[in-house]
């Protein structure tokens, strides 16, 4: 019996000197994925709501994660058509920390409309460090 449990024992061992000396032959790091480390962008927004009657304000912005950071945003006013999106109307605005831009539409005939926001952050060295295209729900005119 002394000796079938110690045969036991040894056979335990050798198991799991064995697991840990191939657990140390498994490779466990993963590659990075590629992932950018800092962001420029702190939040964007593209907006389409009913002012009045059939007058819609159309809006759109940015904001960057620092004061430094210089934004250039493009508010379009959008009509889906024949061959997709049509812009009937286009807002620019510039800034540091956040930038927007848009107005006021008038919408007398039927269709589905939008607002697409497209901002750019520079870096303080002038270079383009990320951009960003948000839109608005659909507003659907029947």
């Amino acid at each position: 019996m002394k000796k079938m449990s110690l045969f036991l024992a040894c056979v335990l061992l050798f198991s799991l000197l064995s697991v840990s000396a191939f657990a140390a032959d498994v490779e466990t790091d993963v590659p990075p994925v590629d992932v950018e480390e800092y962001t420029y962008l702190a939040n964007a927004w593209a907006g389409l709501a009913r002012s009045s009657g059939s007058w819609y304000d159309v809006t759109g912005g940015a904001g960057s994660a620092h004061g430094t950071m210089y934004i250039a945003v493009t508010v379009e006013f959008q009509k889906f058509g024949d061959n997709g999106w049509d812009t009937l109307q286009t807002w620019y605005g510039e800034g540091y920390f956040s930038a927007s831009a848009g107005g006021e539409r008038y919408i007398a005939s039927s269709g589905t409309y939008r607002t697409k926001m497209y901002a750019e952050i520079y870096r303080e060295d002038g270079t383009l460090g990320e951009t960003e295209t948000v839109y608005s729900d659909h507003l659907i005119i029947r």
